[in-house]
């Protein structure tokens, strides 16, 4: 009895084992795919902080399919960049670079990440093989702003 009442639920096996498998293929999705496409709906927003909080949510990164882990650590290394975290930076947006990317436009910023970041590491050589990377995928006008300003930073140091 629950509060002076029956509880009692009708239901077969059939639809037994559906419920089960439903809330199974939610849990499995959450750690599949977490929370990246929220954390990356902040990023486009340029809310750093929010992107670092959902970010936090996945507590094994490892767990998430190819596409997501690439994007995972691309958007943790920004977060790494923001604070001058820079090796852990850079290696961030290495793993990501090697990761199967929606488009060409997202690899090439990534290059210009690791390019950035390179400058920061004051290792130029490398620096300018991710510029000539980026260069060499098409990209948007965005794109070619950040290698102009990131070739700039080289100049002026060089």
């Amino acid at each position: 009895m629950y509060g002076g009442y029956k509880l009692y639920i009708d239901v077969s096996d059939i639809e037994a084992w559906l419920f089960l498998f439903a809330g199974g293929a939610m849990i499995w999705g959450y750690f599949r795919y977490g929370t990246i496409w929220k954390a990356w709906r902040f990023y486009k927003k340029n809310d750093l902080e929010g992107l670092e909080i959902q970010l936090s949510h996945i507590k094994k990164p490892e767990w998430l399919n190819a596409q997501n882990k690439a994007y995972f650590h691309w958007l943790n290394g920004v977060i790494l960049s923001r604070d001058e975290k820079w090796k852990e930076a850079y290696d961030n947006f290495e793993i990501a670079s090697k990761g199967p990317l929606r488009t060409e436009n997202a690899l090439s910023v990534v290059y210009v990440c690791l390019a950035d970041t390179a400058v920061f590491l004051s290792d130029y050589v490398r620096a300018k093989e991710h510029l000539k990377r980026a260069k060499e995928l098409d990209h948007n006008e965005g794109v070619q702003k950040g290698i102009e300003e990131v070739e700039l930073k080289i100049g002026n140091v060089i």
